[in-house]
This record gives structure tokens, C-alpha cells and sequence, in this order.
């Protein structure tokens, strides 16, 4: 059974997948963007959304981007802003709109095929522990890494520079615990303290 509600009044249907669909491309426009408000992946019953009504779908559930052929840009976006796992649902993502996702959350860096530089660095700046999902991550996003949070995530970077790794163990004493093979350097300080 399908419950929908238009202007606060509920209606309950029967309804296979075919039937809604009929019956809600019959609605008039504000009708429509009332449904998608309160279940926005009903859009899949609708052919043809305009914008506005594509808009107030992704804003009411992220999951409703995967329902819209070809999506612009602009409600990629407003799909990322509403929950950056919209993403995973978004065929051929614009950069702008993988940056978005980024900063709504670094971790998702992981399902981009291939970051750009801002990406990685928003990443790292969002949750230092996106440098896990970052391939062959420069000396500069190491050391950005290692110097936010409580620096722990020298855990995964492969083979750190003593630089990286000395930054890492003056940030917190207890990342030496991370170090595989730390340095001179970094034996000195930690004996030092």
C-alpha cells in the first residue's frame, strides 16, 4: 500500500508500479512537487520531471538521482549538498560536482576514479584519514595529513619521508607507534623527550 499525502489530507492506494506511474504523470505540477517533497524517489513514476521538480526530488532523498535520465550539473549538486553518497548514484559525475561530495565528506574520495589535486587536498582537509584512499600521495598532502587531527594517519601512508614522519611523532608522541621503520631522526626525538 502506498500513503500519500497531499495538502496534509492522506491517500492511501493500491497501486502497482504501471498504475502510479499513469496516475502521476496525470498530476498537475504542484501536485507532483508536493509528492517528490514527501518521497522523493516517486520521481521514477514521473516521465520527464522538469528541473523544479527533479530539484525538490534529490532535496527530499539523494537516492532519487538515480531515477533521473542524464541530470545537469545543478541537481547533481543540489543531490550532494542533500547527502554526499548521492555520488555513488551519479553515472559520469562533473569534477565540481566529485569536489562537492568531498567536502561534504573526504572519505568518498575513495570512489572517485581519478581525484584531481584540490580533490585530494579537500579530502585530507575534510577528514585526515581520506590519505587511506589517496594512491602515491605527495610529500605536501602527507605532511598536511599527519599535522590535522590527532595526526594518526601516518598509518597509512607507505614508506613516509623522515620529514613526514618526524612531523607525525612532534604532532603526537604516540604516532612513533605507527612508524614501521622510523628514522634517526625521529629516534632522537622520541629519546629526547
Amino acid at each position: 500500500m502506498t500513503v500519500l499525502k497531499v495538502n496534509n489530507d492522506p491517500i492511501h492506494l493500491k497501486l502497482d508500479h504501471s498504475t502510479l506511474s499513469i496516475m502521476l504523470d496525470a498530476l498537475p505540477i504542484k501536485i507532483k512537487s508536493k509528492v517528490v517533497k514527501y518521497c522523493g524517489d516517486f520521481i521514477r513514476y514521473i516521465a520527464n520531471p522538469p528541473m523544479s521538480i527533479q530539484l525538490d526530488a534529490v532535496r527530499s532523498s539523494y537516492t532519487a538521482i538515480q531515477y533521473i535520465d542524464s541530470p545537469n550539473e545543478d541537481v547533481q549538486l543540489a543531490a550532494v549538498e542533500s547527502n554526499y553518497l548521492a555520488l555513488n548514484f551519479i553515472v559520469n559525475p562533473s569534477p565540481n560536482v566529485e569536489l562537492a561530495a568531498v567536502k561534504k565528506n573526504g572519505l568518498i574520495i575513495q570512489c572517485i576514479k581519478n581525484p584531481t589535486f584540490e580533490m585530494k587536498l579537500e579530502a585530507i582537509i575534510q577528514n585526515e584519514l581520506a590519505i587511506k584512499y589517496i594512491k602515491s600521495p605527495t610529500e605536501e598532502l602527507q605532511l598536511l595529513s599527519v599535522n590535522s587531527g590527532i595526526g594518526n594517519s601516518i598509518m597509512y601512508i607507505e614508506d613516509p619521508s623522515p620529514e613526514v614522519q618526524l612531523a607525525s611523532v612532534i604532532h603526537n608522541i604516540h604516532n612513533i607507534d605507527y612508524i614501521k621503520n622510523p628514522c634517526v631522526e625521529v629516534l632522537e626525538y622520541i629519546k629526547s623527550k
